[in-house]
This record gives structure tokens, sequence and C-alpha cells, in this order.
């Protein structure tokens, strides 16, 4: 599988929060997604998630 650009954990994000999902629910799917290496290890993933998934 291909990772996962900014844009797309944005879009995710959106997807969850429109379907009814909490915000730690959110972060726990993104927690999930990481450790399977889906998303690009960049240094502002991780505040990047906690923008817009704050708990």
């Amino acid at each position: 599988m291909e990772e996962m650009s900014s844009a797309d954990i944005a879009r995710l994000i959106e997807w969850l929060r429109n379907h009814g999902h909490t915000d730690a629910e959110i972060v726990q799917c993104l927690e999930y997604i990481t450790k399977n290496n889906l998303i690009k290890e960049r240094p502002d993933t991780a505040l990047f998630i906690m923008e817009y998934c704050p708990v």
C-alpha cells in the first residue's frame, strides 16, 4: 500500500468525524495505521495528527 500524504490524512480524519467517530477513536485509528507504516514518517506527522485530532 502507498504512503499517505497530509491531504490523505486530513480527508480520513474528516470522513471519520462525519461518520460519528470521536477524536480518541480517530487517534486510535491513526496510531493503528502508523504501526503498519502506511503513513510516511515525517517530523511534522505527529503535530499534524495532534492539530486535527485533539484529545
